[in-house]
């Protein structure tokens, strides 16, 4: 015999990863993958024309937070 409860989910993630959930449609794992920082390489640098990863760092931070 199985017995069927009914129970709520508890978020294990932040308010914030909540509330993008909620505006975006997404699931809590897409949202937390797309947070995950950025690894960055010196051929991916290089490809945008820079010569340090440092200076991609940069240009990517002013870019994003102006």
């Amino acid at each position: 015999m199985f017995v069927l409860y009914e129970y709520t989910l508890m978020s294990i993630h932040s308010e914030y990863v909540d509330h993008i959930c909620e505006m975006t449609g997404d699931e809590p794992f897409v949202v937390d993958q797309d947070m995950r920082p950025a690894h960055l390489t010196l051929a991916m640098a290089n490809t945008h024309g820079f010569k340090t990863i440092d200076e991609y760092q940069d240009a990517i931070r002013e870019y994003v937070y102006g």
